[in-house]
């Protein structure tokens, strides 16, 4: 038995998206998807969110906040946590990924704490960036589960370790070839003692979506690829994480001049996976409360790309993370000698951990997510360096929309 369902990953702050385009991307993307699953009930789903784009839907779209609430209420979505402004979080301090996913948590708290729903389990990394640090971090933070590659999780299985040295495989993980060998989840030893589970989520499933969807595959060749697993899954189901992936390939993608698919397209697609004699759905809390993983293995650090070099080796991050390392230190001793000036310290920090954001660092960002990435930096540098001239701010503190920079490009074109 293969249990399927899809996932929505939504960063307001996306790379190839400029700044100015937040409303695009909830008015064409976001709202009409959760507006698609409110008024079907029967489709179930996992989402996503930085807390940054929850911050930004709670104060300028409630109406979506309030659309979450109420899948949340009826058990048809499961939502999964994340952290304030998506880092690479193995390349950041530990402080700093605890402040991003504590703040995620008291976004989450305060935009949902009331319903009688549990909390979110799971938490989706950034990139899939993994490293053995954060499993304690994260238990603590009371999250049990993540998804990574099957890159990343096949060499735990198969104790390679410094892979990063090797070439890389002509050929990466499939469904086909792994299958067999990693179709169910597996417990991650971390450090301390500490645990984590993983799910894999294997890439070609969103491809195969697309293909399928715009007529470049029939649907029978995704029907034989799934007939082909499920015979290994043995006594126990799997569950896989199918696509969209990106929240925002609905809707919004075209306006990069890339494929965009709509949620007719996507309902069509699960609807005929979901009526495969051997699939069903189910969330991924109650998929381990009944099948917990068998299996506990050593993860080496890694991400999407099976290294870090994407976040670190052009000049611009390189200079970023300098930056970041620069704010860093002052505000640490910002923090220690001005412990009375709470409100320049906030403002600080948030621009220091937005300043982490790894979408205006790798892959193809825009130069004006870059440029917030340097703009960020540099504010916390100077926030910083006023605290240790003692210079106080007079005013009551920035309200989250005058701190996020995104809003300070609202007025510009969104092309």
């Amino acid at each position: 038995m293969l249990h399927l369902i899809p996932f929505f990953h939504a960063n307001i702050q996306y790379a190839e998206f400029h700044p100015g385009a937040a409303a695009d991307l909830v008015e064409r993307s976001y709202l009409p998807t959760l507006e698609f699953f409110a008024a079907r009930p029967e489709l179930p789903a996992v989402f996503e969110y930085s807390g940054v784009t929850l911050e930004l839907l709670a104060e300028r779209w409630p109406e979506g906040i309030d659309l979450l609430r109420l899948l949340l209420e009826r058990g048809q979505i499961e939502l999964m946590g994340g952290t304030y402004a998506n880092p690479i979080l193995p390349l950041i301090p530990s402080d700093h990924a605890r402040q991003h996913v504590a703040r995620f948590i008291a976004i989450y708290d305060r935009l949902f704490g009331d319903l009688a729903v549990p909390r979110p389990q799971g938490i989706f990394l950034q990139e899939f960036a993994y490293d053995p640090s954060l499993a304690p971090l994260l238990e603590a933070a009371g999250y049990s589960y993540t998804l990574l590659t099957p890159r990343l999780l096949l060499s735990g299985l198969r104790q390679q370790l410094n892979l990063s040295t090797q070439p890389l495989p002509a050929v990466g993980p499939s469904l086909a070839a792994d299958g067999p060998e990693l179709l169910h989840p597996l417990r991650m030893s971390g450090a301390r003692g500490a645990t984590l589970t993983a799910f894999p989520m294997y890439r070609e499933l969103i491809g195969l979506l697309f293909d399928t969807a715009y007529g470049r595959k029939a649907f029978d060749s995704i029907a034989d690829l799934l007939r082909q697993v499920d015979a290994h899954a043995g006594d126990v189901p799997a569950l896989l994480f199918c696509g969209p992936s990106d929240a925002e390939f609905i809707g919004a993608y075209a306006a990069l001049g890339k494929d965009s698919l709509s949620l007719d397209a996507f309902a069509r697609f699960m609807q005929q996976v979901w009526e495969l004699p051997f699939t069903g759905s189910m969330l991924p809390r109650d998929y381990l409360a009944a099948y917990p993983p068998a299996r506990t293995v050593y993860v080496p650090a890694g991400s999407s790309e099976r290294n870090l070099d994407v976040w670190t080796a052009d000049p611009d991050n390189a200079r970023l993370n300098a930056l970041c390392q620069e704010a860093e230190q002052k505000l640490r001793l910002a923090t220690v000698l001005h412990p009375e000036n709470q409100l320049m310290l906030q403002e600080a920090w948030r621009a220091m951990l937005l300043a982490e954001n790894s979408d205006g660092r790798g892959w193809t960002p825009r130069p004006e997510r870059r440029l917030d990435c340097y703009n960020y930096a540099l504010e916390a540098i100077a926030l910083a360096e006023k605290m240790l001239a003692g210079i106080k701010r007079p005013e009551a503190g920035l309200s989250a929309k005058d701190s996020l920079l995104i809003r300070r490009h609202d007025d510009e074109p969104s092309s």
